[in-house]
């Protein structure tokens, strides 16, 4: 009973230090995110979003009626967009297929310059990634050749959801459908296992599996809580974005979202970084 108030002290002082390490790994963090520019970096992959949403939804569905002969992608690949892009899902759908419509079907030659120029956004995402864990750049042509293999890797990711897709209808023993639990359990987990990979692949050195671990999922939780933030801040009356910009309000609102996002990435990696130089720099 008599050491009590010593392990009381003890507990305290315990609890205090670890304040004070993750305070300083919250102001290293920010003073990383401020020192490397991310805020304009984000802003940067906002515009490169706007030149290449299209060509990378048009190379999409190119691709996959390639590969999904019998099946029309664009219900899901809607579905998709509602998820990933609150508000304006339906605005991007309704310009891609008014581009289909006015083109008609893509041969090779053109999906090949559509996914060049969807590459823009991953080109410039890899050269801040390379900043931000101090990596060295790499040659313009070997950005690009990765820039389009991520493309292209996406596309065959989205295509292999909407093959499975078949089976998630499946009722399951209490009722529910295999879709629900992809949705509110397995999705998120995807969500952060894709981060971790562009942690680990897209910085042009090895990185610390924890530290990338680390900064995905801080990227990835505060990712879904801003999509739902965003989602209801449009739903509100705060939000008139088309008695300000008329036409405009769904350009607007895709960058707006565009440049959140990519603060909140930018946001995870410069976290990771700093976990990494602490406690991982030797690993």
């Amino acid at each position: 009973m008599h050491d009590f108030p010593y392990e009381l002290d003890q507990w305290v002082e315990k609890v205090r230090a670890v304040l004070d390490e993750a305070w300083l790994v919250i102001r290293e963090t920010l003073d990383l995110y401020t020192r490397q520019g991310c805020a304009i970096r984000a802003a940067g992959v906002a515009y490169h979003l706007l030149l290449s949403i299209f060509p990378l939804l048009l190379f999409l569905i190119f691709l996959s009626s390639q590969v999904l002969v019998t099946y029309d992608v664009r219900e899901p690949l809607n579905e998709y967009l509602k998820s990933t892009f609150p508000g304006i899902a339906d605005d991007v759908m309704r310009v891609v297929n008014e581009t289909l419509q006015a083109r008609g079907s893509f041969g090779w030659v053109g999906g090949l310059l559509l996914v060049w120029s969807a590459s823009s956004v991953f080109n410039s995402v890899f050269v801040t990634m390379n900043v931000i864990w101090g990596a060295s750049n790499r040659s313009l042509l070997h950005r690009r050749a990765a820039a389009i293999a991520s493309v292209i890797v996406v596309c065959l990711l989205f295509i292999a959801s909407v093959w499975l897709s078949a089976f998630t209808v499946w009722p399951l023993a209490d009722g529910s459908t295999l879709r629900y639990w992809i949705q509110f359990i397995i999705d998120p987990g995807l969500i952060i296992i894709f981060l971790w990979l562009i942690f680990r692949v897209l910085p042009n050195r090895t990185i610390n599996p924890r530290a990338a671990l680390a900064g995905a999922a801080l990227s990835g939780v505060t990712w879904r809580v801003a999509r739902s933030a965003f989602a209801l801040f449009l739903s509100s009356d705060l939000a008139n974005y088309g008695l300000l910009y008329g036409s405009l309000a769904s350009v607007v609102i895709l960058m707006l979202w565009a440049f959140v996002s990519g603060v909140i990435l930018y946001l995870g990696a410069a976290f990771g970084s700093v976990l990494e130089k602490r406690y991982w720099s030797g690993q």
